[in-house]
């Protein structure tokens, strides 16, 4: 998952690559809807890793669906978010895709009810935001 000026983009994962039509959402979406996506992109996930893999960035199907001019472009004004199961909850890691420190990130964990997951979603993100602003990541 990404954020992305005021979009979000929901992305499912087979293996190590993003597959399948990535879900374009506005950044003022309901904690409900955001969750409820998430969890179906979550349920998409696929063990094995595709055969055929973009050759490129310029066929990554998330900076695609953000329209951007250039993948250096999307890259600097992105978040990433990764999102996964442990156990019965969901981890939420959220950090900017371009940072000085990748090892620096924010986390959360929530159980996979949509409207409580996507509101701890936002509070990540708020919180990576946060150690930008401080110049920590």
């Amino acid at each position: 998952m990404y954020e992305e000026k005021q979009r979000i983009i929901v992305s499912s994962v087979s293996g190590i690559a993003e597959t399948g039509a990535p879900t374009v959402l506005a950044l003022d979406v309901s904690n409900d809807e955001l969750g409820r996506v998430v969890c179906d992109h979550l349920l998409a996930f696929e063990p094995e890793t595709p055969a055929n893999l973009p050759s490129n960035k310029t066929e990554w199907p998330a900076f695609i669906a953000s329209g951007a001019r250039s993948v250096s472009g999307f890259e600097s004004h992105s978040w990433q978010v990764l999102v996964e199961t442990v156990g019965d909850c969901i981890r939420i890691n959220a950090r900017p895709l371009k940072s000085l420190h990748h090892e620096i990130s924010v986390e959360g964990i929530e159980r996979p009810h949509h409207a409580n997951l996507g509101a701890v979603i936002r509070r990540v993100l708020a919180g990576a935001l946060a150690l930008r602003e401080k110049g920590v990541i």
